[in-house]
């Protein structure tokens, strides 16, 4: 027999589909204008690099959500690019770690900057009493990814 708790956390469970799809809508319309072309697999790779730097590819594949090779792919291209760069970790020189360089750096500031205005755009036509629920749901949702995250790595 089910009880009541179970199905309150199917009902919750469920209800986590709408997490993918604001994320959607918030990435689908942004296009950043830069000097380079530059595709979103490749912001995503910029942000995170930039949050969690000098971390061994597999941290980025996995992040970044892709198959090895094809995000190898795209590290090269930003590699060549000039935007990363591969060097020996501090703890352990016979690994790789990736990290920005000066330019990926100046670049994704830019990008991170773009895409803040970009939010500050769709969100500007909430109502005060929305955007305050927002914000506190983003907060609850933050408190709870740590949590999460935090039991995940033990």
């Amino acid at each position: 027999m089910i009880n009541k708790n179970e199905i309150e956390m199917k009902n919750l469970a469920h209800s986590t589909n709408i997490l993918p799809k604001l994320m959607h809508y918030f990435l689908s319309s942004f296009k950043p204008q830069l000097d380079i072309p530059i595709k979103k697999n490749e912001i995503k790779t910029l942000f995170e690099l930039h949050i969690h730097p000098n971390k061994p590819m597999k941290h980025y594949i996995n992040t970044v959500d892709m198959e090895s090779g094809s995000f190898t792919y795209l590290a090269d291209k930003l590699e060549k690019k000039g935007l990363i760069k591969r060097v020996s970790s501090e703890e352990d020189k016979r690994k790789t770690v990736l990290s920005l360089t000066a330019e990926g750096e100046k670049i994704t500031n830019k990008i991170i900057k773009m895409f803040d205005e970009h939010i500050t755009s769709l969100i500007s036509v909430l109502e005060d009493p929305d955007l305050e629920e927002l914000q506190s749901s983003i907060n609850s949702l933050e408190r709870i990814y740590k949590k999460l995250n935090s039991n995940e790595s033990e």
